[in-house]
């Protein structure tokens, strides 16, 4: 078993380096739709992990379709990392807030937050991710372009959500 580590001792340089629990990364768009229709795709775990691509397969959800909780997730992620997840939501507000964790058997724990707000005509997103542990390997994969990476895959589901969401609007 991996020893967990907390997020600020990652090794990061001190202008990268998290303090427990602030946010690892933090992005947000505008989207051509209600904040409805944008909240009906996030608020809708089945329609959820979409977002994701294939980044992320879905093993198992809780929950009867339309009130899923949570479930398990295979994260295939930089230079053959894989890992198992267990999601599960803390908190929703319909049309403002889906706020979750994410944890690895190995002791890594990311709180997942989703915002939307209304936005001239349309709606803006803003999506955060806060660590408070992670795993000695997980830590390494976020020194060594792991950031970087998730950013680009977040960005791509922020992208696919506006799609998405425009597409039912």
């Amino acid at each position: 078993m991996e020893a967990s580590t907390p997020v600020a001792a990652l090794g990061l340089a001190p202008r990268e380096r998290p303090a427990p629990g602030a946010p690892l990364l933090e992005l947000q768009r505008r989207i051509g739709a209600t904040p409805a229709a944008v909240f009906g795709v996030l608020g809708d775990l089945d329609r959820h992990w979409h977002l994701a691509g294939p980044a992320i397969r879905v093993l198992a959800l809780d929950g009867p379709p339309g009130s899923r909780r949570g479930g398990r997730l295979r994260l295939l992620g930089p230079c053959g990392v894989r890992r198992t997840v267990r999601t599960r939501v803390t908190r929703l507000e319909p049309d403002e807030m889906l706020a979750g964790t994410a944890s690895t058997a190995s002791g890594s724990t990311v709180h997942v937050t989703w915002r939307v707000a209304p936005c001239g005509d349309g709606a803006r997103v803003e999506l955060q991710l806060a660590a408070d542990r992670a795993s000695a390997l997980d830590a390494v994969v976020l020194r060594l372009g792991g950031r970087r990476w998730l950013r680009r895959r977040l960005q791509a589901a922020l992208q696919r959500l506006a799609a998405t969401a425009e597409a039912t609007a």
